[in-house]
């Protein structure tokens, strides 16, 4: 990890619920806009999560596969 600061408007905009120190030395590769019905792959070396700017109930499934 790197020792930079997060960038505080990402985290105010979409990760809140998430205390920044917690997030110091990372940074955000890309944000997806998630719609009803998409899937998303991810690489699970790669760390994730949802945002706080989710409207409504979201349902998730998680499912690993292994090579």
């Amino acid at each position: 990890l790197g020792e930079g600061k997060f960038d505080k408007e990402i985290h105010q905009k979409y990760l809140t619920h998430i205390d920044i120190n917690n997030l110091q030395g990372l940074e955000v590769e890309y944000i997806y806009r998630w719609k009803i019905g998409e899937s998303l792959i991810v690489d699970r070396s790669h760390l994730h999560c949802s945002s706080t700017r989710i409207d409504g109930k979201k349902l998730g499934l998680t499912t690993f596969t292994k090579k």
